[in-house]
């Protein structure tokens, strides 16, 4: 390979990277560069080092392995490939980070805040990794098995890939579907939308990145910010993008959609109205034992079901639980599309019966 000629003198040259090498981490991709220089042009002529590797290690102590990574940030994060300037998009990752995102397409990159941790990105590259690992056959047996499925509440909803991928993301998060819950409720319950409190949760730093896989399809990442969404499919790599308000508006469709609500009587005299069992009619029709919900607290996601649970503490006659539910009820009718029966379950008895006018 000819060398280009360069116009600066050696000791120019060492004097700009000596400059480079003791600034911010920003100043990587300008390493990358001076040592691109140093690989392309005659600038080590004059040094007596005859290769850019023999520079690098006897001057700065940069093996052969960091020079190769330096050269290849700068080829991937520098404006048109070669060049001292960083990308703006890629301002604030530092080195670690750059080295990491190396091993992760263009199209992730992209959309990766730079808030992100170490941790995170390599994470995120894991995920990436996986993802190749899995064949088409793999996600057509599993789309096959997943087709089967008769119960509505263990799929997802049809709609956008914001929707679906938020639908399965509550579904492996549950903690976090509760607190989503909760508010779209109130906000229901008080005529107020209140795109903030949602973002909080989505986004309580600023920035998140899941990764959820529905059945039968492909990994998926939600990289959320206070711009907006995008959704990544880890194995097409292609992208959607959606604004606060279409993420908002898709939590409290998919938010405000229960299964079951369950109501946990604390003391048997509730329904001990002529008869200690006169109003147990037979087992629960949760889809779940009574025994497994209260092994929980608060309202749950069990087996991708959502469940809201009222818990009556103190003693009142059962004609009054049944007006307490269907009060409940009135409120949220509107808002809510129940899938299933609702049914009193007592903590003691561990049985159930259906309230008039929930059927």
């Amino acid at each position: 390979m000819e060398l280009m000629e360069y116009t600066k003198t050696y000791q120019e040259y060492k004097k700009e990277l000596d400059a480079v090498l003791t600034r911010t981490a920003e100043d990587f991709v300008q390493i990358g560069y001076l040592l691109k220089v140093a690989r392309d042009t005659n600038v080590l002529a004059e040094s007596g080092y005859a290769t850019v590797t023999d520079f690098a290690r006897a001057e700065y102590g940069i093996d052969k392995t960091q020079v190769s990574r330096f050269i290849s940030i700068n080829d991937r994060f520098s404006e048109d490939g070669y060049s001292d300037h960083l990308l703006t998009s890629y301002k604030g990752f530092g080195y670690a980070k750059l080295t990491l995102m190396l091993q992760i397409p263009d199209e992730i990159n992209e959309v990766l805040p730079p808030t992100l941790s170490k941790a995170e990105i390599q994470d995120i590259k894991d995920e990436v990794d996986a993802e190749s690992k899995v064949t088409d056959i793999e996600v057509e047996i599993e789309k096959a098995e997943a087709a089967a499925v008769t119960d509505k509440p263990m799929l997802p909803p049809e709609g956008s890939p914001l929707k679906r991928n938020l639908w399965q993301l509550g579904k492996e998060q549950e903690e976090l579907f509760r607190k989503l819950w909760r508010i779209c409720f109130l906000h229901t319950a008080f005529g107020n939308k209140n795109n903030a409190e949602i973002m909080d949760v989505l986004i309580p730093q600023g920035d998140a990145v899941y990764t959820v896989r529905i059945p039968g399809e492909r990994r998926t990442q939600i990289i959320v910010n206070s711009d907006g969404a995008t959704i990544v499919n880890l194995k097409t790599l292609e992208r959607s993008k959606y604004t606060e308000d279409q993420i908002c508006d898709a939590v409290r469709t998919i938010a405000l959609k229960i299964d079951l609500v369950i109501v946990l009587i604390k003391h048997i005299s509730i329904i001990s109205v002529g008869g200690e069992f006169q109003h147990i009619g037979r087992p629960p029709e949760s889809g779940i034992s009574a025994a497994e919900f209260l092994r929980h607290s608060g309202d749950r996601v069990i087996d991708g079901r959502r469940f809201f649970k009222l818990t009556v503490a103190c003693e009142m006659p059962f004609s009054d639980v049944s007006c307490l539910v269907t009060g409940f009820l009135d409120i949220i009718r509107e808002s809510f599309y129940v899938l299933r029966k609702h049914d009193i379950v007592a903590e003691t008895a561990c049985f159930c019966r259906i309230l008039s006018g929930l059927e």
